[in-house]
């Protein structure tokens, strides 16, 4: 492959790692808004809240993946 498809693969590398990595820090936040008491959260929003959290942890697994996979084209070239 010519260096400018190797470099457009980095920066989708790159990119799909930050956003793997932001995904995890928003499901941390949403997972402690889960289980920190609060007064007037009924359980329908704790529920909610906690499938959020394993959706956006599943995005995150899928970004990973697609990182990994770029990475892995990547080494494939060199």
């Amino acid at each position: 492959l010519p260096i400018a498809d190797i470099l457009k693969l980095v920066i989708k590398m790159i990119d799909y790692k930050r956003f793997g990595t932001t995904l995890l820090m928003f499901a941390v936040f949403l997972f402690l808004g889960s289980i920190l008491p609060k007064e007037g959260m009924s359980e329908v929003v704790k529920e909610y809240l906690t499938f959020a959290t394993a959706g956006v942890l599943a995005l995150s697994a899928l970004f990973f993946a697609l990182s990994r996979k770029y990475g892995k084209l990547i080494q494939d070239e060199e």
